[in-house]
């Protein structure tokens, strides 16, 4: 779900111009805390029961959205994004590059959890 909205919001953003943001604003809390699996943090996206689907749709659907995810990064490989901002509601406002890095930063969380989880059961 976070890919999925980091990705369609950032494609709606690059369709207008970038806007200007007080230097202050840039200033955030690194994405990279993230990965970090003792900042405990409830998500601002409420779980859609729709999208809990059996192993091979579920595969099926996040390696789609991992291919929109790459393909609009490789049509505006050119341009300079820098410039989009938008905010995060944890972290604060995140330009279009650190939203990306983020989707990698939640994934190691994640990781993380299904490695704790194996841990556990194999105790």
């Amino acid at each position: 779900m976070v890919e999925e909205v980091i990705t369609d919001g950032a494609a709606r953003r690059i369709g207008s111009p970038a806007g200007k943001l007080p230097f202050w604003k840039r200033i955030h809390i690194p994405a990279r805390l993230a990965q970090f699996r003792q900042l405990k943090r409830q998500s601002p996206i409420p779980l859609d029961p729709a999208l809990v689907l059996d192993r091979d749709k579920s595969l099926a659907r996040h390696g789609a959205l991992r291919s929109r995810t790459l393909a609009l990064l490789a049509e505006h490989r050119s341009r300079d994004l820098s410039g989009y901002y938008w905010k995060h509601p944890f972290f604060g406002y995140l330009n279009f590059y650190e939203w990306f890095a983020l989707i990698g930063h939640h994934e190691l969380r994640h990781t993380k959890q299904l490695q704790e989880i194996i841990d556990f059961f194999q105790k």
